[in-house]
C-alpha cells in the first residue's frame, strides 16, 4: 500500500517542502528546502529510525559570548566566556539531551555552577572547555 502527502508553506521567503510516503514496512518524513534536505525514516517491522541530512541544513549552532555573570538558557548551545566570571547553568531535569559546550577564551577564570558529575562546581582556566549533557536528573561530562 501507497500513500503520499505533499504540504507546501512559505517560511521567511524560503520554501519547505513537506512529502510523507508509507510504503507498507517504511515510512519516510523529507523537509526540503534551499539550505537543504533532512528527512527521518521508521520501519515498524524493526522499529529502527533513520535520519538523513544534505545541504547545508546543520551548518550553524547557537553561539553566544559573555562578559559577565550569566544563567545559560535551555535556548543557548555554545556559551564562550571571557573574563573572571560565573556561569549557572539551569537544572537537567525535564531535559533529557540537553547539550552546553562552555568555553573559556579569556585571561580570567570561568566558574560553572551545576551539580556536574556529582561536583557543585567546576573551574575552567584560559581557553579550557567543558561538554555536558543532561541525563534528564544530572548534569555529565562527555
Amino acid at each position: 500500500m501507497s500513500e503520499r502527502l505533499t504540504t507546501k508553506h512559505d517560511i521567511q521567503r524560503d520554501e519547505l517542502n513537506t512529502t510523507r510516503q508509507n510504503f507498507s514496512e517504511v515510512t519516510q518524513i523529507y523537509i526540503t528546502g534551499s539550505a537543504g534536505m533532512v528527512g527521518t525514516g521508521i520501519d515498524p517491522g524493526t522499529g529502527l529510525v533513520s535520519i538523513f541530512v544534505s545541504g547545508t541544513t546543520l551548518n550553524s549552532i547557537p553561539y553566544l559570548s559573555k562578559n559577565i555573570n550569566y544563567t545559560l538558557q535551555y535556548t543557548d548551545y555554545v556559551v564562550d566566556g571571557t573574563g573572571t566570571i560565573t556561569f549557572t547553568v539551569p537544572t537537567p531535569v525535564g531535559h533529557t539531551g540537553q547539550v552546553f559546550v562552555i568555553k573559556n577564551s579569556g585571561l580570567g577564570v570561568i566558574t560553572i555552577n551545576a551539580n556536574i558529575d556529582g561536583v557543585s562546581s567546576i573551574t575552567l582556566n584560559s581557553y579550557e572547555s567543558l561538554t555536558i549533557q543532561s541525563t534528564g536528573s544530572s548534569w555529565i561530562i562527555i
